[in-house]
């Protein structure tokens, strides 16, 4: 990061803490001006404080300047719900939870979406100059090869990103017919001082170590920034990530966004108040379900299978006996059945409408599973699909879910054909890869409301 970007950093932090104090400011004064003054100073105390903090928890690196503005709505969306439960738990701490809802409401909402609003306004200005050619960062790419036109190709499409290509440098004198080809890579020095360029991306193969040495020392030498595209990014089709330690850089291959011990406490606060929230409302239902079970059919109001969690970890899941008969707990393989004769007529109902996974939210709470996530497999299922299909065991990267994406989008029930696995599989690795919180309530939202959420079940 640049000193402009954290110059502009800077002043973002300085107008969200302005926001925050104008909409908290704003409400008390026009709708709870007959409250304690007092009151007034614990909330606005308490808005800063959250916010910095949820600042410090959620931090991005060019987080408004190298974004498109969707991006930035899911991210401070995301941001604000870690804000709301700092901010809950303050307002606990501080002892004065008798603080009017309406006001605290009203103020975060005010806050959020005068936060978007500016930040709209900023990116819709912001690219308006860029069309004209102003605050571009001119980027000279060394490598005309796939990999240099891969990256070019992409600052050219991503015009929001707030970069210009001046050209390429490429030994390769014959890629001038496909690209801008301004000399060779010896003529360095020669071509900042003519473009002035701001920064340099080097996608040559490592192979041409020596080369790339001569490149870092020019760059250094002009008090250029240097961007270097590793070229085994092709061969890696998944996530990764590059860290440092003791200046040795380590490639994690297969890295996903719960990786992030932050998104990892979001998410697990998430399930814990959410499941406890659904035990306690649903309790009166749970134990009508559980009579009902039992007057139909005499004998365990429960079935607990054995499953494997995340990392391959076995454990117990509870579910409402739905058969007169159950498969075995431990390496059972006696899948159900469209018609199968062993579900009782209770069984049938709560079955169509997934109400024998309630109790799983037990396990969401003793932390065996999450609210959302792949569903969990039998044992023996897990060692086919295994073998079947590639990629299959990253499903154990992350915790399984009473729901998931796979399910919202009517990939349940049996997996006999090869569609119906890679079906499940796919959605459920690209949940995997691309988690985030907002699709983690839309997943929620769909298993209460969408169509294909009870495909397949029975």
């Amino acid at each position: 990061m640049n000193s402009t970007e954290k110059k502009l950093l800077l002043i973002y932090l300085i107008i969200d803490l302005f926001l925050i104090n104008f909409s908290v400011s704003i409400i008390y004064y026009y709708k709870f001006y007959f409250l304690h003054y007092k009151v007034f100073e614990q909330v606005l105390f308490s808005f800063n404080l959250s916010w910095l903090l949820a600042l410090s928890m959620y931090r991005r690196k060019n987080l408004f300047l190298r974004n498109g503005f969707l991006n930035r709505v899911a991210r401070s969306t995301t941001r604000f719900m870690i804000f709301t439960v700092i901010f809950a738990f303050i307002i606990v701490i501080i002892g004065h939870d008798d603080i009017p809802r309406a006001f605290l409401t009203l103020s975060s909402f005010v806050f959020l979406s005068l936060n978007l609003l500016f930040y709209y306004l900023v990116y819709t200005l912001l690219g308006i100059f860029r069309r004209y050619g102003h605050y571009m960062t001119k980027v000279l790419i060394i490598g005309a090869g796939r990999s240099g036109q891969d990256v070019g190709h992409f600052i050219d499409v991503n015009l929001e990103m707030g970069y210009s290509v001046v050209g390429y440098l490429d030994d390769n004198l014959e890629l001038k017919d496909k690209v801008s080809v301004l000399g060779g890579i010896d003529e360095l020095s020669e071509l900042y001082n003519r473009f002035m360029f701001n920064e340099i991306i080097i996608t040559l193969p490592l192979i041409y170590e020596e080369k790339i040495s001569e490149i870092l020392a020019v760059a250094e030498y002009n008090g250029i920034r240097v961007r270097l595209i590793p070229d085994f990014y092709r061969l890696i089709k998944h996530t990764y990530s590059i860290e440092t330690k003791d200046a040795i850089p380590f490639l994690n291959v297969h890295q996903i966004p719960l990786d992030n011990f932050n998104f990892q406490i979001c998410k697990r606060v998430f399930d814990i108040l959410f499941s406890s929230v659904v035990l306690l409302c649903l309790s009166p239902i749970l134990v009508l379900l559980a009579l009902s079970i039992w007057i139909e059919s005499r004998g365990p109001v429960f079935y607990k299978p054995v499953r494997l969690g995340k990392g391959g970890k076995e454990f117990t899941i509870y579910k409402f006996r739905s058969m007169s008969v159950c498969d075995v707990a431990v390496g059972g393989a006696n899948s159900t059945k469209k018609n199968d004769d062993r579900i009782t007529s209770v069984g049938r109902i709560i079955r169509k409408y997934s109400l024998d996974e309630l109790p799983q939210f037990l396990n969401v709470f003793l932390g065996d599973m999450s609210v959302v996530g792949p569903r969990p497999h039998r044992v023996w299922l897990n060692k086919d699909l295994q073998s079947k299909v590639q990629g299959y065991m990253m499903r154990h990267y992350v915790k399984p879910g009473i729901t998931g994406w796979a399910q919202v989008n009517g990939w349940r029930g049996p997996t006999e054909t090869r569609q119906q696995r890679y079906g499940r599989t796919l959605h459920d690795l690209w949940y995997i890869e691309n988690w985030s919180f907002l699709l983690d309530l839309w997943i929620i939202f769909l298993t209460v409301f969408g169509v294909k959420t009870r495909k397949n079940a029975f």
